[in-house]
């Protein structure tokens, strides 16, 4: 936990370095953090570091954890009692999935979705 909250601090701060052998890591680093807030429980700093990756990713045109970051995003606003954006997030992962075009991880996030907001996919 304490490492999860040292690069909370640090993301939120805008103070994590951006030489060019960290910037690759950055959308993971951000989905991570984010993730781990959510097992805790830590829904709002779940919710700000996965738009703080979110934002990155579009500023920069990196798209590797963007589905990731916006299912964490959709699951913190779930926790957070606010529906409506929770599913405007996961379905702008869905649409991700799409211009993918991989099944395998297509279904790895139907599953996960359905589990974790009791519903289809097809209801969406």
């Amino acid at each position: 936990i304490r490492i999860v909250n040292y690069l909370y601090d640090k993301i939120k701060d805008n103070s994590i370095s951006l030489d060019t052998t960290v910037i690759p890591y950055l959308p993971s680093a951000y989905a991570h953090v984010s993730q781990k807030f959510g097992v805790i429980e830590e829904f709002e700093k779940s919710l700000i570091i996965a738009q703080k990756g979110i934002d990155w990713c579009l500023k920069y045109d990196s798209f590797n954890s963007l589905a990731h970051l916006l299912f964490y995003k959709a699951l913190s606003l779930r926790n957070l009692n606010r529906h409506e954006a929770s599913l405007l997030s996961i379905k702008k992962v869905f649409s991700l999935l799409s211009v993918a075009d991989n099944e395998n991880i297509t279904i790895m996030f139907t599953k996960a979705f359905e589990k974790s907001f009791n519903m289809k996919a097809s209801e969406l």
